[in-house]
Parts: C-alpha cells; sequence; structure tokens
C-alpha cells in the first residue's frame, strides 16, 4: 500500500499544532513524548486563492475559534523523517468527505462525517465501496468509540484531552489532543483512524 508510518507504538495522539513558521493546518503525530510523524496543510491547498477569500469570510462570519472550515483541504501526511506517505483530501463546502490516498495517488478509503443532534457519527469506506469503519461519539465529540463495520468488534476509542505541561503558558496556549487508545492494526486502518481524527477535529472538535 506505500502507507508505514506507526509501527511498534500501542497507543499514540494527534495535536493540531499553531505555528508561525508554517501555513495552513498542521498537526503533530505523538507517541511517548516522541513525535512519530505530521500532518501539514500543502502548499496548494494553503495559497489557493480561492480558499483565502472562503477562509476570510468564515473568520469574519463566525466568532474563533468555532468557525466552521468551508474551504477545501490538502494534507499531507509525513512519516518520522519528514517524507510524504499519503495525502487527505476535502472538497469546499460543509462536513464534506476526507478521502485518503497514498503518496502515488491511491484511492484508500473515505472519511464520512454525519452531525447529528444526539451524537455524531464517522464511517469510512474502503477504495471498494465497502464500509470499514463505524465511529459513534458523545454528544460534545470528546469521546468516540470506532468498530469493525463487519464484525461490530471494537477498534479502538479515540478520545480528545488536555495534557498537563511544566509551564502556564503551555498549558493555556497548546492544544487538546486526540488519543487513540489502541494502533496495532494493518496500515490502512492507521490511516483510516488519522482521516477519522481529521475529520472529527474540523467537522466537530474546532468547527
Amino acid at each position: 500500500m506505500g502507507i508505514i508510518l506507526i509501527k511498534g507504538y500501542s497507543k499514540f495522539y494527534l495535536q493540531k499544532v499553531e505555528s508561525l513558521n508554517k501555513q495552513g493546518l498542521v498537526y503533530s503525530i505523538n507517541s511517548d513524548g516522541k513525535t512519530i510523524g505530521e500532518l501539514q496543510e500543502s502548499q496548494n491547498s494553503s495559497k489557493k486563492a480561492g480558499n483565502r477569500m472562503i477562509k476570510l469570510a468564515s473568520l469574519i462570519l463566525l466568532a474563533i475559534p468555532d468557525r466552521i472550515i468551508v474551504e477545501s483541504l490538502e494534507i499531507d501526511l509525513l512519516d518520522e523523517e519528514g517524507k510524504i506517505v499519503g495525502s487527505i483530501k476535502k472538497e469546499i463546502g460543509f462536513y464534506k468527505d476526507f478521502i485518503l490516498y497514498t503518496k502515488n495517488g491511491e484511492h484508500i478509503a473515505t472519511v464520512k462525517s454525519i452531525s447529528k443532534a444526539k451524537s455524531p457519527s464517522i464511517k469510512v469506506i474502503d477504495a471498494n465501496g465497502n464500509e470499514l469503519l463505524t465511529g459513534i461519539g458523545s454528544y460534545d465529540a470528546l469521546d468516540f468509540t470506532v468498530r469493525d463495520s463487519s464484525t461490530n468488534e471494537l477498534v479502538t476509542s479515540i478520545k480528545k484531552r488536555s495534557l498537563f505541561y511544566e509551564t502556564i503558558k503551555e498549558n493555556l496556549f497548546n492544544n487538546d489532543v486526540y488519543h487513540i487508545e489502541n494502533s496495532k492494526h494493518k496500515d490502512n486502518i492507521i490511516f483510516a483512524l488519522i482521516g477519522i481524527v481529521v475529520a472529527i477535529d474540523i467537522h466537530f472538535g474546532m468547527g
């Protein structure tokens, strides 16, 4: 498949990174205090004129940080050495699907988000159109349970939590993290779980 990222880690977490040195969305992928990968919005995505106009309009119309991200997105998945191993793409619009690709452009899966009053849900459809994973979230979208769509067996839990830091500044300004409790799965499932976290954060977490 060409996606080799999380190996030998029983669990990991994703954290949105605020950086003046990088344009667009950035998420670090960490385990045991070590960065093992990254999601970085591609230059094509962050520099699109249409995207900049849509982003500006959404910032004006909706309160930060609760704005809805409606612009299109292209996010590169990087391994521990900073090499691109895959990508995640979203079209312009509300609650649009996230499409997962290998670095060679092979379609791996589609992440579909469903907004519900009582509990948000997410489904992952593989490249052949088969339902692969189902994620059901709590009312506040802080906790998701992800199950195998065929067997209903538990795959993992995803929990949004705060980390505790040594300084007050870090505790005030660092973003919460999304913990993936069980990462001992095949590469395509790991990539799908990363895609689920991005969908949760953009559609339900920060807007």
